[in-house]
């Protein structure tokens, strides 16, 4: 994401059109391919290169995924079993064939987010931390969604120091010390059978109190993005739809047959 020193939310689409015409019609770059899609969230100039074949996606003041991206990568650096979960479970998705926000089902990233909060805020002792709630920082930082101008908070906590004594004290000095198996089998467990008995509660990974979902009626899991405000992450999976029936059938075939002893007998995670 380029971020211009002086720039009006209206140059957006323009500034993009400029880096175009430099990519392409002036053939300063061996480009075979380039677009500009708008929504209400960002302009994104997606180009592909002809030698590489490499897809090359440039945005305007949109600083928001760099910060998800870089969150996400913390968690799955600090606590490695994160990092497994999430490659189990993408390729689950994948293989049962219940993927994808386009198809009415989960977004990979939305899927992450799942799996984040399970590790904050379900298992004992817990897993992860809520990097927000370590300090009260306010990293203010302005954007768009369509015509109006939104305020969020960037902070999220990145000392490794500061993480670890925060983590003794909600742990109570103990640790998890779970394999990745029964993590999964936990995991599985509570969003099939557990989760909306509890009053349909907002999934957070930014804040610890249980808050209950609004206008979300609809959406089997309501889920507040950590930096985009105006964004449910979880919103493409709608209850009592033919997805939400294979969503949930298939967490349940696989509880069972990981219990079976079926999956994992070779490994020791």
């Amino acid at each position: 994401s380029i971020i211009p020193k002086s720039i009006s939310k209206d140059d957006f689409i323009k500034y993009l059109q400029k880096i175009e015409d430099k990519l392409v019609v002036e053939d300063k770059c061996a480009i075979q391919y380039s677009n500009i899609y708008i929504n209400s969230r960002y302009a994104l100039l997606s180009l592909v290169d002809i030698e590489t074949n490499i897809n090359i996606d440039i945005t305007v003041h949109n600083l928001l995924p760099i910060y998800n991206t870089k969150m996400i990568r913390f968690y799955s650096l600090y606590d490695q079993r994160f990092h497994i979960l999430g490659l189990f479970l993408k390729h689950w998705v994948k293989i049962n064939n219940i993927k994808g926000a386009p198809n009415g089902f989960l977004s990979s990233y939305a899927l992450l987010l799942l799996i984040i909060h399970f590790l904050q805020s379900v298992v004992e002792p817990k897993v992860l931390p809520i990097l927000q709630e370590i300090k009260s920082i306010n990293k203010e930082y302005k954007y768009y969604n369509g015509e109006k101008e939104l305020t969020t908070n960037l902070y999220f906590e990145e000392k490794i120091d500061d993480i670890k004594e925060y983590m003794n004290i909600i742990n109570c000095g103990n640790e998890n010390n779970m394999t990745t198996t029964e993590l999964l089998v936990q995991f599985l467990e509570y969003y099939a059978y557990k989760y909306n008995m509890e009053n349909h509660y907002l999934i957070s990974i930014k804040q610890s109190n249980r808050i209950k979902a609004k206008n979300c009626e609809q959406i089997v899991f309501p889920i507040e993005d950590p930096f985009d405000v105006a964004h449910n992450p979880g919103k493409t999976l709608k209850y009592n739809s033919q997805q939400h029936s294979e969503f949930i059938f298939c967490m349940k075939k696989e509880i069972n047959n990981i219990l079976s002893g079926e999956y994992f007998k070779n490994y020791n995670y």
